[in-house]
């Protein structure tokens, strides 16, 4: 996890490579322990598209430039929307627990950093442990027993997807809230943001209010460098995004098309504040515009990586729209229903796509 020949350079983060968040209230707090406070969790939400996974990596990443792995332990896992396996605990605020994967991970990358985990372990269970088992152990016994590692430091990073359903998140919510409280742990979630009252400890950062220049410095990268209208028009479409990094990407795309076919500017001002406020709107203009091929090749390929067992290469998608004999069938209400379903709300789709990109 940690390049050992990384010489220490300090601890403390700045808040322009940390991006906006960084010179937050909540996160000062959180990171610097201000006040005194080790029981504080920091709570990252955010719509779809809102660059919840992309602030986690890069606050993680900065905590690995800044902190020696000498003195730091770094737990960092994905919470997927397809755990529905629950196990019944005693504990009053939870009942069930679904989260069985995101608890195995935690403990199974804390095990080596927390002799008394293992010793629990050990004496508790001499055979394989069954997550029955793991969850009880987790809820009943370490949430309570002021759980510590050796380092001086341990951070805990659950990126909790979009496709995470709120009795999921809450009780992420339940669980960290109590560990916070009893051990010296930094937690930080990530996920969208769910109805219900926040716990005292909990400091919660709305993505959607810090994006703005991280957006426009991203527009700006993607248009056409030469045009002097760019950094008005990146700001427009910062302003006009609300915080969604996937909003202005798709917007700055059809925007690009635009300006290589030579448009003027008030035709892309026109046509920029044309365009649907919503991700879902978006997704509808960007297919609808769709040739006949291009839309059979699109369906082709939504098919292929939203059934696929396993992320899928570019190449796999290459060969089987050359497969595919082209025919033109209806793109209905539906097909759009399901793409867009795809996009915003399976999250392992999202990662296949990003895999897809690389």
């Amino acid at each position: 996890m940690h390049d050992t020949q990384r010489p220490n350079t300090g601890r403390e983060i700045d808040g322009s490579t940390c991006r906006a968040i960084g010179s937050s209230r909540e996160f000062r707090r959180w990171y610097y322990r201000q006040g005194g406070s080790n029981e504080r969790i920091l709570w990252l939400t955010g719509a779809p598209g809102s660059g919840k996974s992309t602030q986690l990596r890069h606050i993680r990443c900065q905590i690995e430039k800044y902190w020696t792995p000498a003195t730091t332990s770094i737990i960092y896992c994905v919470a997927e929307g397809a755990d529905n396996h629950s196990v019944s605990v005693p504990e009053p605020g939870l009942g069930r627990m679904r989260s069985v994967k995101v608890i195995r991970s935690i403990l199974l990358q804390l095990f080596p950093q927390d002799p008394d985990l293992r010793r629990r372990l050990c004496n508790s269970y001499y055979s394989s442990l069954s997550d029955t088992d793991l969850t009880r152990f987790f809820v009943d016994d370490y949430l309570v027993s002021k759980p510590q590692t050796l380092m001086r430091r341990t951070f805990i990073f659950v990126d909790a997807e979009d496709s995470y359903d709120d009795a999921q998140i809450r009780e992420l919510l339940h669980c960290f809230c109590i560990l916070a409280q009893n051990s010296n742990f930094s937690i930080c979630l990530a996920s969208r943001l769910i109805d219900g009252r926040i716990a005292t400890n909990i400091d919660r950062v709305e993505l959607e209010k810090y994006n703005c220049e991280d957006i426009v410095r991203s527009v700006q990268t993607r248009l056409r460098p030469n045009w002097r209208e760019r950094d008005v028009t990146a700001n427009k479409v910062a302003e006009q995004a609300g915080g969604c990094f996937l909003w202005a990407r798709f917007a700055t795309d059809l925007l690009q098309d635009i300006l290589d076919d030579g448009a003027a500017q008030d035709l892309v001002d026109k046509i920029l504040g044309a365009l649907p406020t919503d991700l879902y709107g978006l997704y509808e203009l960007t297919l609808a515009a769709l040739s006949r091929k291009e839309k059979a090749d699109t369906m082709t390929i939504m098919r292929w990586v939203m059934l696929s067992p396993e992320p899928m290469l570019l190449s796999d998608l290459q060969m089987a729209v050359r497969r595919k004999q082209y025919r033109f069938f209806s793109f209905t209400v539906l097909d759009i229903q399901i793409f867009i379903c795809w996009k915003l709300h399976m999250a392992r789709g999202t990662h296949q796509a990003e895999k897809i990109s690389t």
